[in-house]
């Protein structure tokens, strides 16, 4: 079995594991929202924030601090900068989706930002050709073994269940894949 055990690096500074909130399709959208505001692979911060919410202010908007997190999990955005010069860059991961070069390119690329999240990486290898848990236990098991907030753990576990499939890795009997196969 694989090492389950979360590093420092991989929590929030009170310790909780680092999980996405949103699901990989939704971080690959809110990717693709940024992309629009600008049409470059940067943007201010600022700007991104007042486009797509058309107010100011992001520090008060938990929903807002959820994509970015959700989408840095997936190793689909950075921030770059302090203060009123941040700005959101769109990594390797995220242009390969935004402009793809191929649905292939697309799968494959959605594969590798599943993979990028380590907590993921983890929960996939514990489920590696078997039936993912009902939501309510998966997020029990988030609560229990990685330290999830309770408050966001069912949303959490269902963000796990609807990236596995927009990754691709669910067969059609419900058994999670192996993302990159030996032939």
């Amino acid at each position: 079995m694989a090492d389950d055990t979360i590093t420092e690096s991989e929590t929030t500074p009170d310790g909780r594991a680092l999980c996405p909130y949103y699901s990989l399709g939704d971080s690959e959208n809110f990717v693709r929202e940024i992309h629009g505001v600008g049409g470059g692979w940067e943007v201010a911060l600022e700007a991104a924030y007042e486009h797509l919410y058309k107010t100011s202010n992001p520090d008060q908007n938990r929903w807002w601090k959820y994509k970015l997190m959700s989408a840095r999990e997936f190793g689909l955005l950075e921030r770059v900068g302090r203060a009123q010069d941040a700005k959101l860059r769109l990594t390797k991961f995220a242009r390969q989706l935004v402009l793809p070069e191929s649905a292939e390119d697309a799968a494959v690329t959605r594969r590798l930002a599943f993979a990028s999240c380590s907590l993921y990486k983890k929960l996939h290898a514990r489920y590696l050709d078997s039936t993912l848990p009902a939501v309510d236990g998966l997020a029990n098991l988030l609560k229990r073994e990685y330290g999830v907030a309770a408050s966001v753990a069912p949303t959490a576990a269902q963000a796990f269940v609807n990236s596995v499939s927009e990754a691709g890795l669910l067969s059609k009997n419900g058994k999670v894949l192996d993302p990159f196969p030996l032939s």
